[in-house]
């Protein structure tokens, strides 16, 4: 038998071990990728599509289009394209390049007819308006047997956002914007923050910015500062006592902006008030 080379590694494999991917990974070697996905989807026996419609910083409509299959009892999760929408994104245009994303899968509209089960998108009318939507546009031009899904994590930060409304959830914001303008751009108060965590035996972790392009990104930070209360009253009514001595100094200016009531403020804030947040978070937003 002739010694013929060895076949390239799975994508997967290339990714999980760092000593293949340094014997067979090149620049040129993105076409592996993309002809494993191609094999994926060709095998399916069905296939889900979910995308979603967003507007650059400069002011560009692009589609960013993932593909689902269930491989082995596993779904599988394929990315395919963040496309450019050419012209006004609404229903035709939308579908027309989803249309071209899925051709250059290959994906045709005779496989999308018998493979296309469901198409999942975000709640704006463009996309599931009963009568001239993406998606009913998609159920009459390429799959008939699709069903339409209302993204879970769309209507999730729906949900979530009428508790911006609730009056402990607004302070909750403040107090967390607070706390990390405090620390994010101060080495030594966080060094400070940090030795005073290890001597309470705790991990030491950063009151975070709540992320306003990440949905629910606040609960984490809610979370955060429920278990670490006891650190911050604790640096706080530090901070605030060693910032008494300039209050004279500060006298003329407004409470707010003086070193010592800020500290006290957050002190009380954390000592008194997160108590009853953490109950209104668990009761109504669980």
């Amino acid at each position: 038998r002739p010694n013929l080379p060895a076949p390239p590694p799975a994508p997967a494999q290339v990714h999980k071990h760092t000593a293949v991917a340094k014997a067979h990974w090149k620049d040129n070697a993105g076409w592996q990728i993309v002809e494993a996905n191609k094999d994926l989807l060709n095998s399916a026996q069905f296939i889900s599509i979910s995308l979603d419609e967003a507007t650059t910083v400069d002011n560009m409509a692009v589609m960013c289009v993932h593909a689902y299959v269930l491989v082995d009892f596993e779904r599988k999760q394929i990315f395919l394209a963040l496309k450019e929408v050419q012209k006004a994104p609404n229903a035709d245009e939308l579908l027309h390049t989803l249309q071209s994303v899925l051709e250059a899968a290959s994906l045709p509209a005779s496989v999308l007819q018998r493979k296309l089960v469901a198409l999942g998108t975000d709640g704006a009318s463009v996309m599931v308006g009963p009568h001239s939507g993406l998606a009913v546009k998609a159920r009459q031009q390429l799959a008939p047997f699709s069903a339409s899904v209302h993204c879970a994590a769309h209507r999730v930060s729906l949900a979530a956002s009428v508790m911006d409304k609730h009056r402990n959830v607004q302070r909750l914001t403040r107090v967390v914007e607070n706390i990390n303008q405090h620390f994010c751009k101060s080495p030594a108060r966080t060094q400070k923050y940090k030795q005073l965590c290890h001597s309470l035996g705790l991990k030491g972790e950063l009151i975070g910015r709540a992320a306003p392009t990440r949905w629910l990104s606040l609960r984490k930070l809610a979370e955060r500062l429920v278990r670490d209360v006891r650190s911050l009253v604790s640096y706080f009514d530090t901070a605030s006592t060693a910032a008494s001595s300039q209050t004279s100094l500060l006298s003329w200016q407004p409470a707010d902006s003086c070193p010592s009531s800020a500290h006290s403020t957050a002190s009380t804030f954390c000592a008194k008030a997160v108590p009853s947040l953490s109950r209104t978070l668990c009761r109504r937003w669980p």
